[in-house]
């Protein structure tokens, strides 16, 4: 019983990360996707860092080994940690790209969290 309530809990542990760290890509990519997709918005160089930080997060906390996150997070680390905040003002195309790229990691999390 007691193994058995510690598997439970330590289930249910992981479950509650998970949608924590889920929140937090959906508000920091979706923020990203909000942000370059207006070029008169100002963004500041925590849109970049905390993109970053959620890709390193999904790439360790995938415990379970799931392709479709694994996927998401390989997207993210591709396309939008990779540019410095510094082009992403300066140069508009790009910002647009990176916009779009964002954009399409949101629907990617969107259609993660419909299921299969």
């Amino acid at each position: 019983a007691l193994a058995n309530a510690l598997q439970s809990k330590t289930k249910q542990m992981l479950e509650n990360a998970m949608q924590d760290l889920w929140t937090r890509a959906g508000e920091a990519v979706g923020r990203m996707a909000e942000r370059l997709s207006h070029p008169d918005k100002l963004f500041h160089y925590t849109l970049v860092d905390n993109v970053r930080t959620v890709a390193k997060q999904l790439k360790h906390l995938n415990v379970t080994g799931d392709p479709r996150i694994q996927d998401l997070q390989q997207y993210i680390e591709t396309y939008l940690c990779i540019h410095d905040v510094e082009d992403l003002r300066k140069k508009p195309t790009l910002r647009t790209i990176v916009a779009a790229h964002a954009q399409t990691a949101v629907d990617k999390m969107q259609a993660i969290a419909r299921g299969p």
